[in-house]
């Protein structure tokens, strides 16, 4: 578990899954964010800090290219406590 510090707030991140679903298929990467902070646009920094994921959201994702495709983009659910955060990396083979 990992935890970050920003604004007041205290953030504690866990990776809760990291790989395939299934042979073939898009690369999932799951993180509970444990926080006070209730501004699911925080979790997109926070991330992009302790992880390097600048991905967009899947609502925005309008890649204009191959590359921006393949970096994927990412989903934000609140849960008890904090967030759940999933990047999806396209699968490529």
């Amino acid at each position: 578990m990992k935890e970050y510090q920003s604004d007041g707030h205290i953030y504690q991140v866990e990776c809760v899954h990291n790989g395939q679903y299934h042979p073939y298929g898009d690369t999932f990467r799951v993180f509970e964010v444990y926080t006070d902070d209730t501004d699911p646009s925080n979790i997109l920094h926070v991330m992009g800090v302790l992880y390097g994921y600048n991905v967009p959201l899947l609502g925005v994702f309008a890649p204009k290219s191959l590359g921006e495709y393949f970096q994927g983009y990412c989903e934000i659910e609140p849960i008890d406590g904090g967030f759940k955060y999933t990047k999806c990396e396209p699968y490529t083979d």
